[in-house]
């Protein structure tokens, strides 16, 4: 009997170790998928951050205006969000690596000939193909996220995610003015180009994470787009989250007009502002794990929403008074947005059980699309363009605050993560 006691102890805890090694080996390779992941994501951020620096230089090489050269960031992730409702449901269907490989070939091909534009409407049409590609990356890193972590440990890889990929809009302005220096925007696209390239060979080395293929045709596929969208809860959280896109989108489309054309700062100094701006995105997730061990998400977000609010009256007041006061002022609104993105994207993603590529593009095609308006809204003609921005994001905040509390926050009440 002793025996035999003896070796069922034994069994025990043979099977207890051999449980935590599979756990330990499981964690271990999740996150060396979310590694992986930061190449895709940087990408669309390289595609338009690493760019601003060169839009005076596209207005004076063609001829043109402000509003004609920021078409080529608007269409650009316009069409990068619209693409990714192809990309995502088809990545349900054949898999997240080959989907990754055959964007990321377009991506790379597109770049390359946008660096030999010799019109305005040609670059405009090659980074319309450009997005096309791009699209990919965006929405399947999203999907990688949903199939390999699950509740809380999800919003920690999408907050360490958020902090990791502030790298991308820091160094990419600072990179297109480097790259400035020697070379003509031209260079710009050329870099693309490698980026996509290195992008394209870490897929390569990628596991598959969609192990559980969707049995469907490419139409019923697509078709799963309006039945996720029917899931109210998640389209409620959409339309809040995808408009609070417009404080990153609308600086990015007011940032080059107002600091280098209007306040005159060097290219070199724009980049370090926009670099200053931007550590709001990696500070923002980190702020809202420390605030969510003692505070409700739903009341996290609702002070986010305020914090845009509050920026829309500083910029008002202040943003006139040179580029300092502009840039402290619009810090707010970004910061506000940054904490709000991490829970909002976890929020999103509890919604639906299944269909995580049809999730995520909805989730990215909603927050291009949304942005790439606050971005044309930014880059249209005001005769104050600085107050322009100041009203709008007044506007938003209250607008997002109001709707968070009347339609959306009972929506979260119930999936508080633990």
């Amino acid at each position: 009997m002793k025996k035999q006691k003896k070796a069922k102890m034994e069994k025990q805890v043979v099977s207890l170790i051999e449980e935590t090694a599979n756990s330990t080996e499981t964690e271990s390779a999740s996150f060396r998928i979310l590694f992986l992941t930061i190449p895709l994501c940087a990408i669309p951020a390289f595609s338009t951050d690493t760019y601003l620096p060169a839009i005076p230089d596209i207005c004076q090489h063609f001829g043109t205006s402000v509003t004609n050269a920021n078409l080529t960031i608007v269409l650009f992730t316009a069409i990068l969000s619209i693409s990714t409702l192809f990309w995502g449901p088809l990545s349900d269907k054949y898999g997240r690596k080959p989907i990754l490989l055959v964007g990321l070939a377009i991506y790379c091909i597109s770049s390359a000939f946008c660096a030999f534009s010799v019109t305005i409407n040609q670059l405009i049409l090659f980074r319309v193909v450009q997005a096309i590609g791009g699209g990919a990356s965006s929405v399947v890193s999203f999907a990688i996220l949903k199939d390999v972590f699950r509740s809380r440990q999800r919003e920690k890889a999408i907050a360490i995610l958020g902090v990791v990929m502030t790298l991308a809009p820091i160094l990419a302005p600072s990179i297109g003015s480097q790259i400035l220096l020697f070379s003509s925007w031209r260079g710009i696209f050329v870099f693309l180009t490698i980026l996509g390239g290195m992008a394209w060979f870490a897929c390569l080395v990628m596991k598959e994470t969609n192990t559980v293929r969707q049995a469907r045709t490419v139409v019923q596929s697509l078709g799963r787009l309006y039945i996720v969208a029917k899931n109210m809860r998640l389209f409620k959280l959409l339309i809040v989250f995808s408009v609070m896109s417009w404080p990153l989108f609308m600086f990015i489309g007011a940032a080059p007009a107002i600091l280098m054309m209007h306040y005159g700062v060097s290219q070199q100094t724009f980049s370090m502002f926009f670099a200053i701006n931007a550590l709001c995105l990696g500070v923002g997730p980190m702020l809202y794990l420390h605030l969510s061990r003692f505070a409700l998400r739903k009341n996290i977000v609702a002070a986010c929403f305020i914090l845009v609010s509050l920026s829309g009256i500083l910029i008002v007041l202040f943003g006139s008074f040179g580029p300092i006061p502009f840039l402290l002022s619009s810090m707010v609104a970004t910061m506000g947005m940054s904490v709000s993105r991490t829970p909002g994207l976890n929020m999103m993603m509890e919604q639906q059980k299944h269909d995580a590529g049809v999730v995520s593009s909805l989730m990215t095609c909603g927050f291009g699309l949304f942005g790439s308006v606050g971005m044309m809204i930014a880059s249209m003609d005001w005769g104050n363009r600085i107050q322009a921005v100041g009203i709008v994001y007044l506007i938003l905040g209250i607008f997002c605050l109001a709707v968070w509390f009347i339609k959306v926050s009972k929506t979260v009440e119930s999936t508080q993560t633990t």
